[in-house]
C-alpha cells in the first residue's frame, strides 16, 4: 500500500479520469486502489477530453495538478467531488 500516488491522464471530463492505453489505465487503477491519496497531474489540454479507457471515477482522486484552472462547468464538478485543484505556476 502507498501514502500517495502521482498519475499523468490523456483525459479529464466530468464523468472522471481517461487514458489511451488499456494497460496504462489498468496499472493506474491499481495504484489509485493501493494509495491513500492519488493526485492526477494533467496540463490545461486534457480538461473536457475523454480518451478511450476510464481510468478513475471523481469519487477516487484527491487533488489535480494542472497548468490552467479548469471550466467553471469542470471545477464545479470537482470541487463538488472534494477534488483540490493545485494551479501550477511556472517561474520566470
Amino acid at each position: 500500500s502507498f501514502d500517495l500516488c502521482f498519475i499523468g491522464v490523456s483525459g479529464i471530463t466530468i464523468d472522471g479520469f481517461y487514458d489511451y492505453s488499456p494497460e496504462d489505465a489498468e496499472l493506474k487503477r491499481a495504484f489509485i486502489n493501493r494509495s491513500n491519496r492519488a493526485v492526477v497531474l494533467g496540463d490545461a489540454t486534457k480538461f473536457n477530453h475523454r480518451a478511450l479507457v476510464k481510468v478513475a471515477g471523481m469519487d477516487q482522486v484527491h487533488t489535480i495538478v494542472t497548468d490552467r484552472a479548469p471550466s467553471e462547468r469542470l471545477a464545479e464538478q470537482l470541487a463538488a467531488s472534494g477534488i483540490d485543484v493545485i494551479v501550477a505556476k511556472a517561474s520566470s
